[in-house]
């Protein structure tokens, strides 16, 4: 016969009232078990936690010593807050790009005093925090631009959501515009520290448009998302087209 034990009493199992909702942590105790029975058996206690009751329905979850995962609510997608900067799409472009910079910006101050100072590549020379970043930044504007395009015209996710309501577009993840997402955050990683170091492009406007860029990415990025992946496409991707010299 199977057992309630809460408190100092207990009761039947089918005597529980069908007409209130009993939350509790209860241990089930097989009872009534012959000599004859398996040792496994007579020792065995079945953990019952957030036990309800209702009309026909008893929900349980049993297991035997061991804690049972929950399911996850949405399919695996990364990290997401705060851990998405480790993320290797954030890091490999936040990395990538600066590492970049800071060999564009070597080779040209080693030009420096090349002769005659009136050449291209002595002007150049004379800003090397500027010109490299002007050249590295060609290719996320590029890489943005190219992706939001087609996927804003042909993604089937995109074409999908476009039909849908507002509420779909908020909450439901786009593939391509998660992946936007993360880029986002690793350019704005890399345009940040850029800003902030090399004195030719350190403006206050500067420095504010990347935070809140960087910010905005994190949002989005942000525990239980992510968020708003429709509209990442067009704006941290698409809206390139239009990017020119910043500064």
């Amino acid at each position: 016969m199977t057992r309630i034990k809460q408190g100092a009493g207990t009761c039947p199992l089918h005597q529980v009232s069908s007409k209130s909702r009993v939350d509790l942590h209860a241990r089930v105790v097989f009872e009534g078990a012959g000599e004859n029975e398996p040792e496994p058996f007579v020792n065995s206690i079945v953990k019952m936690e957030n036990l309800s009751c209702w009309p026909d329905k008893i929900a349980t979850k049993m297991h035997f010593g061991k804690k049972v995962p929950s399911p996850p609510l949405t399919p695996p997608i990364g990290p997401t807050g705060l851990g998405v900067l480790e993320d290797p799409v954030v890091y490999q472009w936040a990395f990538g790009l600066l590492a970049a910079h800071v060999l564009i910006r070597a080779v040209l101050t080693s030009f420096r005093h090349h002769r005659p100072e009136t050449s291209t590549l002595a002007k150049c020379a004379m800003m090397p925090g500027l010109v490299a970043h002007q050249l590295v930044i060609l290719v996320p504007f590029t890489y943005a631009a190219f992706h939001g395009l087609v996927a804003f015209c042909s993604d089937a996710e995109m074409q999908e959501l476009a039909h849908a309501n507002a509420s779909e577009r908020l909450y439901n993840v786009v593939t391509i515009g998660w992946h936007l997402t993360r880029f986002m955050a690793g350019f704005q990683l890399y345009d940040l520290t850029v800003t902030a170091l090399e004195k030719e492009v350190c403006k206050t406007e500067h420095l504010l448009h990347h935070s809140f860029a960087l910010a905005t990415a994190l949002v989005a990025a942000a525990n239980g998302g992510p968020w708003c992946t429709y509209y990442s496409v067009f704006f941290f991707a698409v809206v390139e087209v239009s990017s020119g010299d910043d500064h």
